[in-house]
């Protein structure tokens, strides 16, 4: 039984003269070694099946999954992170992940992954963070990252899901030009709306001078 379900039977049979009450018990805690091997032996399977599929979908993954140890080492690398940082995998495998970040930028990094680690808690976990990232060519990419914490026995790890967002951010940034434009070309029109009514308004002004009529009809303007 293990644990309080039947995993197995074992059974035992001819032996010369019967068997004794301490043929039982000895029957009994060999049966006790051998369901907690097979117990050991599913659990393993299962651990190595379900690292299999982990294996299976990071690799297949459009955007890069990088796991580091609680030292900051990175444990695991996959083709979508070689395509977005420019290191083969057997580069990465061993390195600090404070690699992936510009020098300016790293003591914060290293500051905030410690510090993460040791509480074994994120701020936002839930949320998606914006930074910089740092190419194998020393060019900076922006990047928007999930992270995960996770324990394996008594091991802290971290699992961060990177996208490269360099298209988003550029569309941003030319949201923002093209808004600010549309914002200056308002204020220029509506100046010289302005302008317009008050040559108008001096023409007329002029024309009744000499006795004439109005070149334009009046201009209602606009209350503050």
């Amino acid at each position: 039984m293990r644990p309080g379900r039947a995993v197995g039977s074992l059974g035992l049979a001819n032996k010369a003269g019967g068997f004794t009450e301490n043929d039982a018990r000895m029957a009994s805690a060999f049966s006790e070694l051998a369901a907690l091997a097979l117990h050991h032996s599913r659990t393993l399977q299962l651990l190595e099946d379900s690292e299999t599929r982990f294996r299976l979908i990071a690799h297949s993954a459009r955007n890069a999954i990088v796991t580091a140890d609680a030292s900051g080492t990175i444990a695991s690398w996959n083709p979508a992170a070689e395509r977005l940082f420019g290191y083969r995998s057997e580069e990465m495998l061993g390195q600090p992940v404070s690699r992936l970040v510009p020098e300016r930028l790293r003591a914060a990094q290293q500051a905030g992954f410690g510090r993460a680690l040791s509480q074994g808690t994120l701020k936002g976990p839930n949320q998606a963070h914006e930074l910089t990232g740092c190419r194998s060519d020393g060019s900076e990419v922006a990047v928007e990252l999930s992270v995960s914490l996770w324990r394996s026995g008594s091991k802290a790890f971290s699992t961060a899901i990177i996208r490269d967002i360099t298209e988003r951010k550029q569309a941003e940034e030319a949201l923002r030009k093209r808004s600010e434009e549309l914002a200056a070309f308002n204020e220029a029109m509506v100046g010289r709306e302005a302008r317009l009514i008050e040559l108008k308004e001096e023409i007329n002004r002029l024309c009744a001078e000499l006795g004439r009529e109005p070149a334009y009809p009046p201009v209602w303007r606009k209350g503050p």
